[in-house]
């Protein structure tokens, strides 16, 4: 994928671990992600979740505060929905705050299999 000024951005996904920094819809934040030791995400990103995971759009590059560590420049992201049971109650109780922990167990177990 090439942005508009014709470099190539890498999609990478995985799971937002830890936000270090987040004010004015900025962030800088831990992700795992598979074949990744260490990466930090930097950039534009709307109520970040820890916890949650995501597919990062953007460039690669050294982490210059962490030697050894990778940072992605975010030119962008998207949600990826949970689909097994556990994934679905960690999103209701993390992302829906209205939603407590018996109320996101009950819509896992009224759903069921069958969603």
């Amino acid at each position: 994928m090439t942005n508009l000024f014709g470099t190539a951005e890498l999609e990478i996904r995985g799971t937002l671990t830890r936000i270090y920094w987040q004010e004015n819809g900025r962030v800088i934040a831990a992700v795992r992600a598979p074949g990744h030791r260490a990466l930090t995400v930097i950039g534009d990103m709307l109520e970040p979740v820890e916890g949650q995971e995501y597919v990062f759009y953007g460039q690669l590059g050294p982490n210059a505060r962490r030697p050894g560590e990778q940072q992605l420049s975010l030119a962008g992201y998207r949600t990826i929905l949970p689909e097994s049971d556990a994934g679905i109650y960690h999103y209701l109780v993390s992302v829906a705050k209205w939603v407590g922990p018996r109320v996101a167990d009950a819509i896992v177990k009224a759903f069921g299999p069958n969603r």
